[in-house]
């Protein structure tokens, strides 16, 4: 299959869940460089419940921004891969509470002693930080406490 069609497959709704929930890593850095939709980033908001100042703070993508995003369909490449860090952050932690979005979406917002008082979800504005809230991840996943 061309790039272009497996990009354009890549970024429909369903192959984007699945390839963030199964961290398909090809055809979500295909999704990537293509622009992800910003149909994506209203399911991303919908299915957590995320607030949207903070997602607007973790994607750097100020209002008027998402505007213009909106008319071109599209979110930048840098954009994009921070919906996708935040999105596999979002499934990872919606795993950890048994498919409870409602419990992830309480934990992303609740200040958190690991990050000395810091919420996961200001915490992953930065790629560092996504990786410390990954690493509590993996250490609530096996029962570390953390």
């Amino acid at each position: 299959m061309p790039a272009a069609a497996t990009a354009k497959r890549a970024i429909s709704g369903r192959a984007f869940a699945s390839a963030v929930k199964n961290s398909d890593f090809a055809a979500l850095g295909q999704a990537i460089r293509a622009g992800i939709s910003v149909k994506r980033l209203d399911e991303l908001q919908r299915r957590s419940g995320l607030p949207w100042d903070g997602l607007f703070k973790v994607l750097r993508l100020p209002p008027r921004t998402l505007a213009r995003r909106r008319k071109r369909g599209r979110l930048s490449v840098m954009e994009s891969d921070r919906l996708v860090r935040i999105a596999e952050l979002f499934e990872r932690a919606v795993k950890l509470f048994d498919g409870d979005a409602r419990s992830a979406t309480s934990w992303f917002k609740a200040p958190n002693r690991t990050f000395a008082g810091a919420t996961p979800l200001s915490v992953a504005e930065t790629e560092i930080g996504a990786n410390q809230v990954e690493q509590l991840l993996g250490r609530l996943e096996y029962g570390v406490f953390s």
